[in-house]
C-alpha cells in the first residue's frame, strides 16, 4: 500500500509544488519506507530524488541483477 504526500497541499507556505513523498506502507517481499520524489507534471511521472534508486531501475529494466537497497 502506497501512500503519497504533498506538503504544498497542506501548507501553502511551501516553496516546491514538485516536492512528494511516497511512503510505501505496507508490501509483502519488501522492506516499508518513505521515497522523496519529484513530480514532473509536464511528463505525468515521478522522479527519485535518490540517485542509486533512480539508477536502479534503469538496471531492473536492462534485466541486471540488483542488491536491495534501504529506503
Amino acid at each position: 500500500m502506497w501512500f503519497l504526500y504533498r506538503d504544498w497541499y497542506y501548507n501553502p507556505e511551501t516553496s516546491d509544488e514538485n516536492d512528494v513523498e511516497i511512503i510505501i506502507a505496507k508490501s509483502r517481499n519488501s522492506k516499508t519506507g518513505t521515497v522523496h520524489a519529484r513530480f514532473e507534471g509536464d511528463k505525468m511521472r515521478f522522479v527519485s530524488v535518490n540517485q542509486a534508486l533512480y539508477d536502479q531501475c534503469d538496471d531492473i529494466s536492462n534485466g541486471l541483477p540488483i542488491e536491495p537497497l534501504g529506503l
